[in-house]
């Protein structure tokens, strides 16, 4: 199994806490580089219902630091970006 199916089992539906106190859930990895992921990811946006109190938030390598748990910045390291929907 390739690191990112791995990563993507672990992490994937995974509950998050942002660090203003607003929690989410882990809804998509994008295992490409980000400038092409977030064309990719936001067709992919485009074509799920978010929940009425959620909405859907891209996060690059660079902002997941403060996210926690850690493993999902670790991960976005290899991963690339990571969509959360995070309670409103």
């Amino acid at each position: 199994m390739t690191t990112f199916k791995v990563l993507s089992k672990l992490l994937l539906g995974r509950d998050v806490v942002h660090v203003d106190g607003r929690r989410g859930k882990v809804f998509l990895i994008n295992p490409i580089g980000l400038q092409i992921g977030l064309e990719l990811t936001t067709k992919k946006i485009n074509n799920f219902k978010c929940q009425d109190n959620s909405t859907r938030e891209l996060y690059s390598t660079k902002y997941l630091n403060k996210i926690y748990p850690p493993l999902l910045h670790e991960a976005a390291k290899i991963l690339g970006t990571v969509l959360l929907e995070t309670t409103r």
